[in-house]
């Protein structure tokens, strides 16, 4: 059996979105590679589930499963560090990024409470052992950009978590990376690349048609779009997407 490379990229909470999707890829635990490319919590309705999931999976299959550290993800780590340390919450950042319950009750009690069911001091830990972007052959996964003006060595945690896109100056999306390599990205929906790049507007996942080697997969689950899956075959130099729309999506049909 040939070994498969899976990267999905911005859950953002939907946990049964990604239960679906796992399934419908038939992932092989310990045998495909698993590469979840950041932004687990925040916007969907159970970002915690979906984070403890993602961590435990980790944590059990470590060789086959590598997980990135996205811009939320990062904003939630400090979020709990404040609340590790009895400090005062960042009432801004608590405000962006504090939807983890999944309702109405985003209060800090019933937060902490849930924190409270696990050993925050660990999750801490695994949240900071979390890379910023990991190597695969000719494959580099990483959150949001690679800055092309800097090797991979010298890349600055801000633009692995945040990029830069803007629909009138270039921009990651608009210039070559490292020849002979492949991004493959998440953190902006796909159809905002579609726009920017002056292509036919859609969740699909999005690729480099003028350089060929950038992949974008954040697909906007939680905007209403789709949670996408991109398999890639090496040993065949084929890929394959498989998509689970968003839940009121599939209502409306």
């Amino acid at each position: 059996m040939s070994q498969r490379l899976i990267a999905i990229s911005d859950i953002h909470g939907y946990y049964n979105e990604f239960i679906k999707l796992m399934k419908e890829i038939d992932y092989k635990k310990g045998v495909d590679k698993l590469y979840i490319l950041g932004d687990m919590v925040d916007r969907g309705p159970e970002s915690f589930k979906t984070l403890i999931l993602v961590r435990n999976l980790q944590l059990q299959y470590p060789e086959t499963v590598h997980v990135i550290r996205g811009n939320h993800d990062d904003e939630f780590l400090k979020i709990i560090k404040m609340l590790y340390n009895n400090e005062t919450l960042d009432t801004d950042g608590w405000d962006l990024y504090a939807g983890f319950t999944g309702d109405e009750l985003r209060t800090i009690e019933v937060y902490s409470t849930l924190l409270g069911d696990i050993d925050k001091g660990k999750l801490i830990d695994w949240l900071e052992s979390l890379p910023l972007y990991v190597e695969d052959g000719e494959y580099i996964f990483t959150h949001a950009a690679i800055d092309p003006k800097l090797t991979l060595e010298l890349q600055q945690s801000q633009y692995l978590l945040w990029g830069r896109y803007n629909e009138e100056k270039p921009t990651f999306v608009h210039n070559p990376v490292y020849n002979g390599r492949v991004v493959v990205f998440g953190h902006v929906c796909t159809r905002t690349i579609f726009k920017i790049t002056g292509r036919e507007i859609t969740d699909d996942i999005w690729y480099d048609t003028k350089y060929y080697d950038k992949i974008g997969i954040d697909c906007g689950i939680w905007t209403g779009g789709k949670l996408g899956a991109l398999i890639i075959k090496p040993a065949e130099n084929k890929y394959e997407e498989v998509y689970i729309e968003h839940p009121g999506r599939t209502a409306s049909k």
